[in-house]
């Protein structure tokens, strides 16, 4: 007869593999490989372009990369926040059907709007006298890149709400893939710069009009329901919306600065860097695709309380994962740079240390921006982009123009400082009110 100790350790030998099998397959560690593969594959499509084109080039590729991200927050704040919110508080699959037809077209109908708008401002950027025709290319080039992307965007959005991670993780691997491979493609046959890049872009994203396709059956779309889906949805999201233009205003103000006060090859030296910070996105975004639908679910289903001692833990977890990434990056981040870029971009180390700061606190809001989204409280986050807005007019100005990139990371990791300050105390006010609770 085998002892008791016996007993249990075979027990524990068995429960160990099931434990592994069990993270493994979780739906948040498939988020974190998810945006591992989308991180990565933006990672050496930096690194190509870097190693590839000049520095100048390098800077505007930067530039477009970042109007890409600033430009993606418009559907998010309009489109894809109010649908990871609502979805979990509908009834039947039926409501959700239809929501998600309702949802598609509005997505749409931004991204139409936002290639359009890049349209007009690539005409008109070139009847200005002694016009850039760097930037002219890039924003041309972009004009349909950005509605691809976006259409994209929205494929990884539904799913992850979904709770689909394995078929997003699928989705974008296949669209890595195509991305890094035409990229090598362009830079072995010589062509590639810095604005045609994001034809690479573009292209490997339109292969989610076939995903599209073969999911119309789960996107019904109906007039009526389109415009009063608009209705409700403008109706909890103007505000973010608005905070998201802020946002985009303020990062769109640094880099145009930075190159307008020095140059684009100061520029590249900011790309270089985020480039190596970036590093920690299959981490950070991973986590911040699994908590956005998460903390709405558990706002649904527990109340603000369980909800606010949920952002605590994350926010405390996040904060010690990313001082263990700021000790990495203050020893070898100069090196790493070295190495993943050229020769020239040597003597970065203290930049990218600031730099990193700078946007580990901006990812350090995340789990705060979750919580007020699902509390529906939109015009907070507002009021703290307005915050990050003036800091960039009235300090990060100035920082800039004496700095050049230091200025842009010491402005930034100012501004968020202050206004992580002020969502925790309204965060704390408004979660801890039994009223708050659903």
């Amino acid at each position: 007869m085998p002892s008791a100790s016996g007993t249990s350790e075979s027990a524990t030998s068995v429960a160990r593999p099931h434990l592994l099998l069990r993270i493994l397959f979780s739906k948040g560690f498939v988020a974190l490989v998810d945006q591992g593969v989308v991180s990565v594959a933006n990672f050496a499509s930096s690194l190509i372009v870097a190693k590839s084109c000049t520095k100048e080039e390098f800077g505007i590729y930067g530039l477009g990369f970042i109007m890409v991200v600033l430009l993606s927050a418009i559907p998010k704040s309009l489109v894809w926040t109010p649908y990871t919110t609502f979805a979990p508080r509908l009834d039947s699959q039926d409501q959700l059907t239809k929501f998600t037809g309702s949802v598609t077209v509005h997505m749409l109908l931004i991204a139409l709007a936002t290639g359009l708008a890049l349209l007009v401002a690539s005409f008109a950027q070139a009847l200005i006298p002694s016009s850039d025709p760097l930037l002219g290319r890039l924003l041309l080039v972009l004009c349909p890149a950005i509605v691809l992307v976006i259409i994209r965007e929205h494929a990884r959005r539904l799913c992850l709400a979904w709770l689909r991670n394995e078929e997003v993780l699928v989705l974008d691997t296949l669209i890595s893939i195509l991305q890094v491979g035409i990229l090598w493609f362009l830079a072995w046959e010589g062509r590639l710069t810095g604005s045609n890049a994001y034809w690479a872009f573009g292209i490997s994203s339109s292969v989610i009009l076939l995903w599209l396709y073969l999911r119309r059956s789960e996107i019904r779309i109906e007039r009526s329901q389109v415009v009063e889906d608009a209705k409700h949805n403008w109706q909890f999201s103007k505000w973010i919306f608005v905070g998201a233009l802020a946002v985009m205003l303020a990062n769109l103000l640094y880099r145009s600065l930075l190159a307008k006060f020095h140059s684009y090859s100061e520029l590249a030296n900011l790309t270089a860097v985020q480039t190596v910070v970036f590093l920690a996105n299959p981490l950070l975004l991973g986590l911040s695709n699994f908590y956005g639908p998460a903390s709405a679910t558990i706002f649904a289903k527990q109340g603000a309380r369980a909800l606010f001692g949920s952002v605590f833990k994350t926010f405390v977890g996040m904060g010690a994962l990313l001082s263990l990434f700021c000790i990495f990056l203050a020893i070898f981040g100069d090196a790493v740079v070295v190495f993943f870029s050229k020769e020239e971009y040597a003597g970065l180390g203290q930049l990218v240390v600031m730099f990193g700061l700078a946007t580990f606190s901006e990812h350090m809001m995340m789990p705060l921006e979750c919580g007020f989204q699902a509390i529906s409280h939109g015009k907070m986050l507002f009021s703290a982009a307005f915050i990050r807005l003036v800091f960039s007019v009235c300090l990060g100005t100035f920082l800039i123009w004496k700095l050049g990139a230091m200025g842009v990371a010491i402005g930034i990791l100012v501004a968020n400082i202050c206004v992580t300050s002020f969502m925790w105390f309204w965060f704390v006010r408004l979660t801890r009110a039994p009223a708050s609770n659903p």
